[in-house]
């Protein structure tokens, strides 16, 4: 849960030379980045990849954990591309307290059909109208 660039030094653990005294070991932690998760302090940010259907309809989002087990969250509401929903106590382990964690907080990427067929848009229009 430490923030980027944040130093862990071990004393007098660094070259040792005949003569010379005993440096100090210093590491300075660097973020990589993660192929599905951004980190925002100790929140993590997925995005869900969702159909329009799904997103008007709800569904479930699976997603892979960063332990490598997968979670499942059950989306009932109409979401927008805009909105998000936060999955409490879901992100990583805060510094200051290990024992709590930051927030997951899921976004949406909606995916929309690139054509529709007149009998399509005719049932959207008397469902949604």
């Amino acid at each position: 849960g430490w923030k980027e660039g944040t130093k862990i030094t071990f004393r007098k653990e660094g070259n040792k030379w005949p003569g010379n005294e005993t440096g100090d070991l210093i590491f300075v932690l660097k973020h990589l980045p993660h192929p599905w998760f951004e980190r925002k302090g100790s929140n993590l940010r997925y995005t869900a990849k969702i159909s329009l259907a799904q997103a008007l309809t709800g569904c479930i989002v699976d997603i892979e954990m960063l332990d490598g087990k997968t979670s499942s969250f059950t989306v009932e509401q109409v979401v927008s591309p805009t909105k998000t929903i936060k999955i409490p106590g879901k992100g990583m382990p805060k510094a200051k307290d290990p024992t709590k964690k930051g927030d997951l907080i899921i976004g949406f990427d909606v995916t929309y059909p690139e054509s529709l067929t007149e009998q399509q848009k005719k049932v959207i229009r008397e469902t949604l109208c």
